[in-house]
């Protein structure tokens, strides 16, 4: 009897540890547990908070990245205008060196040109520290391109007894702000009471199987029975008729230099330097005298259109 209550007692006793080990066991588990909720906590609470700082940055970078399009890349065509850069036929050095001593006056009077005299504003794209589109390999920058382009142009009206007023003649920037830059070039034709405003530029695009001349307008309010849109018909017309240029189409942008200024004013991007035809086009002397030729037509057709009269070798209009 004692040896079976002693093995009893045994028994008991191993059952008891049996019993204490498992009890351990399942506290063991519960604080395993409980740390790896909290360690789950802290993991995902990291997480978010990277997700809101990840958040954050982006809507700056998108933030950034508007800014920047609309301080550099809203139609780029800027231009440095010193007073010793203008050049305005028949005008005297005070009357040039006045565009830049802050009398750039942005007329908002549209509908009627206050001066009978026909002055036309030519605006050669980019320039300076801005070289516009350009193909590197050769190193041919859109700022060299248009500026030829446009010296060509003014020639051209010149010899029909037009006025002109090109708004950079050298390889020069007016502002260290694109936007300002496009501002001044707007104010300059404006102050002028300029007849119409023609931008020379040069076009690119990754895809380089767009070729072709292009021209752009913005307003469609006429002025002296004239609009941009009609401006642009008319150019488009010559383009078209010439067949050494490759004429692609016309249309509406929403340009800063065709959108503020008060006359009849349209853009021509001549070719796309990023394709391999047009590129050779533009380095060609025979294509830009051509397309000037055809520009100067239309310039004349334009300002016909408005009434102007060539008489005693000046154009008005009464």
């Amino acid at each position: 009897m004692v040896r079976r209550n002693e093995s009893n007692a045994i028994i008991s006793k191993k059952v008891a540890r049996r019993q204490q080990k498992q009890y351990e066991w399942e506290r063991f588990k519960k604080r395993i547990k409980g740390a790896d909720k909290e360690l789950l906590q802290k993991q995902l609470g990291r997480c978010l908070g990277r997700v809101f700082l990840y958040a954050f940055l982006l809507v700056i970078a998108i933030y950034f990245a508007s800014y920047v399009k609309n301080q550099f890349f809203e139609n780029t065509e800027a231009g440095v205008l010193p007073a010793s850069s203008l050049v305005y036929s028949g005008s005297s050095q005070d009357d040039v060196a006045s565009l830049n001593s802050g009398e750039l006056a942005n007329s908002s009077d549209k509908g009627l040109i206050k001066s009978s005299k026909v002055l036309v504003v030519v605006d050669p794209g980019h320039g300076g520290r801005d070289p516009g589109t350009c193909y590197d390999p050769e190193k041919l920058y859109e700022k060299d391109i248009v500026l030829d382009m446009s010296f060509k142009l003014k020639a051209y009206l010149e010899e029909e007894g037009i006025e002109v007023l090109m708004t950079r003649t050298t390889d020069v920037e007016l502002d260290e702000s694109v936007v300002e830059d496009l501002a001044k070039r707007v104010a300059i034709a404006n102050s002028r009471n300029a007849t119409v405003f023609v931008s020379v530029h040069v076009n690119s695009e990754k895809d380089k199987s767009f070729k072709g001349t292009q021209v752009f307008y913005c307003g469609t309010e006429p002025i002296n029975g004239l609009s941009s849109a009609r401006f642009s018909e008319i150019m488009r017309d010559e383009f078209d008729e010439n067949n050494k240029i490759p004429y692609d189409g016309r249309g509406k942008k929403d340009f800063k230099v065709l959108r503020e200024t008060n006359m009849p004013a349209v853009l021509i991007e001549t070719a796309f330097i990023s394709n391999s035809r047009d590129r050779e086009l533009l380095k060609s002397q025979d294509f830009r005298n051509e397309i000037m030729k055809s520009s100067a037509k239309g310039v004349i057709r334009a300002i016909q259109e408005m009434g102007a009269k060539k008489i005693n070798d000046q154009w008005t209009i009464d």
